[in-house]
């Protein structure tokens, strides 16, 4: 594949996806052209509601791509997760502590 000749360009943008402002600005940037949002590794930091946000903006700015992760508290437990990043998206908060 060495040879082959990229069919696409990346760019990464560094956003506060919790910011409306931001992350209003990085989906008008990508308007009109055909997009993969990448979030390997992020929601599972983020509140639902801003999970959420971010999905609706993507829909409203007619991106057909994205690319996730799912993660559950067993699966952050065992790659040893980090204590100091508390994880958001959890289906219940008093059982989301960190790893003994």
């Amino acid at each position: 594949m060495a040879a082959e000749q990229p069919k696409c360009r990346l760019e990464r943008v560094a956003a506060d996806v919790t910011n409306l402002e931001q992350r209003a600005a990085l989906f008008a940037s990508a308007s009109g052209v055909p997009t993969l949002m990448i979030t390997e590794g992020l929601l599972m930091y983020l509140a639902g509601s801003a999970v959420e946000a971010l999905a609706a903006e993507a829909a409203r700015s007619g991106m057909l791509r994205w690319l996730l992760d799912s993660s559950s508290l067993d699966l952050a437990r065992m790659m040893g997760w980090d204590a100091g990043a508390p994880l958001k998206m959890c289906a219940r908060p008093a059982t989301c502590k960190a790893p003994p």
